[in-house]
């Protein structure tokens, strides 16, 4: 089984059901297409990030999950913050980030071109990190995914953050 790292944008309403128990994470998630994908309609509203996350994740942070699970920075955030929400999924609770959170890495997120990703990611030491998913092999293919995937998590955190939206982010 693979662990798919996920990001949902909500609005007020129902992270207020979230927070005080009317709507239950799991539940709200998983009853909408059974694999956490949250889908309304045809549209998938969810942001759905593959395997690369441990990989962006230490990209914009130089940090591995194993070095442990404090966000201290605006990017740290970006795939570890937020405080956890509802019960154990499987892997993990969902952490949420607050409406102000989502702004403040939009904000950081937008400094960063897909170029400068790369060019982030071409300084890093990817040797010896077992990043979950991780091919060392083939960095340049996992630089070009991780790259094409970042892109997507700074316009989904931009069109978050202009809707006043919180975040919702969660593995399955």
């Amino acid at each position: 089984m693979s662990m798919i790292f996920h990001f949902l944008s909500l609005d007020e309403e129902t992270v207020s059901q979230l927070k005080n128990l009317i709507l239950d994470v799991e539940t709200f998630l998983y009853d909408q297409d059974g694999d956490g994908s949250y889908e309304q309609g045809e549209n998938d509203l969810s942001l759905d990030i593959d395997k690369s996350w441990e990989i962006i994740h230490f990209a914009l942070t130089g940090k591995t999950m194993g070095d442990g699970e404090t966000a201290d920075s605006i990017l740290e955030k970006v795939i570890m913050g937020g405080k956890e929400i509802g019960k154990e999924m499987g892997y993990g609770a969902a952490r949420l980030l607050e409406i102000e959170e989502v702004k403040e890495i939009a904000k950081e997120l937008n400094k960063i071109s897909v170029d400068k990703f790369i060019e982030i990611c071409e300084g890093r030491n990817f040797s010896n990190t077992q990043l979950y998913a991780f091919d060392e092999d083939d960095l340049e293919a996992e630089i070009e995914g991780a790259s094409e995937y970042f892109d997507q998590i700074r316009e989904y955190y931009l069109e978050a953050a202009s809707h006043n939206e919180f975040m919702l982010l969660y593995l399955n």
